[in-house]
């Protein structure tokens, strides 16, 4: 019952990204993803830096937390070079294996 209760509570969540534009999120329970892509690793950073300060500011105006230690990106690329990527005031870590529920 609690992922469901979360959904109804989170529903507009999902309009905030959406109205952005500057990428896609994903919910399956009390989880969320965002998902983007550019040609550039500086204009993929600054899409996610916008749409995670968006989600942060959400989750202060909603009286909710985002669990930071749990922020994580994958980034497909053909070399080894995986930059430390910021999320607002967040360093996000590259992660070699990504749990894809």
């Amino acid at each position: 019952m609690g992922p469901f209760i979360y959904n109804i509570f989170t529903n507009d969540l999902l309009l905030q990204v959406t109205r952005n534009g500057d990428g896609n999120i994903y919910k399956y329970g009390d989880d969320n993803t965002v998902s983007a892509w550019d040609k550039t690793v500086d204009g993929l950073n600054n899409q996610l830096t916008a749409v995670s300060c968006l989600l942060l500011q959400w989750f202060t105006e909603s009286y909710m937390q985002a669990n930071a230690s749990k922020f994580q990106y994958n980034l497909f690329r053909s070399d080894d070079n995986y930059p430390t990527i910021m999320c607002c005031i967040y360093r996000m870590e590259w992660i070699y294996n990504l749990k894809v529920v």
